[in-house]
């Protein structure tokens, strides 16, 4: 007939005279119920192919989540299994069609998009709604077991924290590399995005009580999270070059990166806190070793990141500043670390962190005296020597009134 844009208003008519005879045979108790559930597979099958028939690209992702809700609801109406069984199946081609919809509108990044109101974002957003609204459903159902097979309700839950996430994350990434392209500016916002996300998610979770994790899963998202964000610090002193000396780009866009710097401080916070609760004692010790380098390292970066902001000028190149920084500024950084660590570890009685303290003191002094004496200006020794020297001295006095709690140490406390 000619008439191709007629094929969805077609198959939706069969899905409907499909419908109505399922519904006669219903009313018809001595009708084989293999026939109902044909009947009823077909009208299924005739909604579900109606999307891709009728629609295009994300639309079809859209009807097919939808869908899929509707599906569940309709089983626990009806107690029919086959219509759960369409649903699950009708959930895993929403995400093969997800999928699809972000290699076309995310794989280039010259594709305007429109900032939040766009069918990449609001589709992905809408697959995340319905993942976790099947969560629900299933958590309603009594028989969590489909043909004998059981339901894992936590895969639609998950999919849809993690499907939340990525509408934001992809969102991000595509805008800024579309409007600042060759700037890497999309990894600044990506830092800030992804620690207030995870901050932001853990404390709406402890409210909700469907949303919780497990210390463990907790534990090992934020470390990944810390992980990428000191991996991806590196590029944020290339994008200070081209911010402050190419001028590309307004040096206003690190109040993001500084925003950003303290909720990942919080979920170090928040990782030590899980550790010492929920690690042994031995185990505790190698977590306080590795937590302190991280905290030291991110320290280190986020100080010499915010002073090439501060000192930068046409007559003070960022090399030099950086320079004079890993020469001065580090040790009297890493004294003062070592100084609070060492407070902390008498306070709370850790034998770990007064030892990580020492150690963290004795580095900075075989840096200082091997390493930098040369290249340090006179006025940088002094204040470098002055302030270490008030540090081990204050250390020194501390020490001799805690000499009993040092050598006996405190086993029954925890080393986080």
């Amino acid at each position: 007939m000619h008439h191709e844009e007629m094929c969805g208003l077609f198959s939706i008519s069969l899905a409907i005279v499909n419908l109505l005879l399922s519904f006669v045979l219903f009313k018809n108790k001595k009708v084989d119920n293999n026939i109902l559930y044909l009947l009823i597979g077909i009208t299924l099958t005739f909604i579900s192919l109606t999307a891709p028939i009728q629609l295009n690209g994300h639309y079809i992702t859209m009807f097919w989540a939808a869908e899929t809700v509707l599906l569940y609801w309709l089983y626990l109406k009806s107690n029919i299994q086959l219509m759960k069984l369409a649903s699950l199946i009708i959930w895993g081609a929403m995400i093969v069609s997800l999928l699809m919809d972000w290699g076309h509108l995310y794989s280039s990044s010259v594709l305007i998009l429109n900032i939040i109101a766009n069918k990449g974002f609001i589709t992905t957003l809408m697959t995340a709604l319905s993942s976790y609204l099947l969560y629900l459903q299933i958590m309603k159902d009594e028989s969590k077991n489909i043909y004998e097979l059981g339901i894992p309700a936590d895969i639609y839950r998950y999919s849809s924290y993690i499907l939340l996430f990525m509408s934001g994350l992809l969102e991000i990434n595509h805008q800024f590399l579309n409007r600042y392209p060759d700037t890497n500016l999309n990894v600044l916002y990506l830092l800030l995005y992804v620690p207030v996300f995870i901050y932001v998610f853990s404390f709406i979770s402890k409210r909700i009580g469907r949303t919780v994790l497990s210390w463990i899963a907790n534990a090992v998202i934020i470390m990944i999270c810390i992980s990428v964000y000191l991996f991806s610090l590196t590029t944020l002193f290339d994008l200070e070059y081209v911010s402050l000396v190419q001028h590309k780009l307004s040096a206003n866009h690190f109040y993001a990166h500084f925003a950003g710097a303290i909720f990942m401080a919080a979920l170090l916070y928040k990782l030590v806190l899980i550790l010492r609760d929920n690690l042994d004692d031995d185990v505790k010790r190698i977590a306080t070793w590795i937590l302190s380098v991280v905290i030291v390292t991110f320290l280190s970066m986020e100080v010499c990141l915010a002073l090439n902001l501060l000192v930068y000028s046409p007559a003070t190149s960022i090399e030099r500043i950086e320079t004079v920084y890993i020469q001065v500024g580090l040790p009297i950084l890493w004294g003062l670390c070592s100084f609070v660590l060492m407070i902390l570890g008498m306070r709370h009685k850790v034998q770990t962190l007064r030892i990580v303290s020492l150690t963290l003191f004795s580095i900075t002094l075989i840096k200082l005296f091997v390493f930098d004496l040369q290249g340090i200006p006179p006025a940088g020794k002094i204040s470098a020597f002055f302030f270490l020297g008030v540090l081990l001295l204050i250390v020194s006095f501390m020490y001799q009134k805690v000499k009993k709690i040092l050598v006996d140490g405190d086993k029954n406390r925890a080393d986080v």
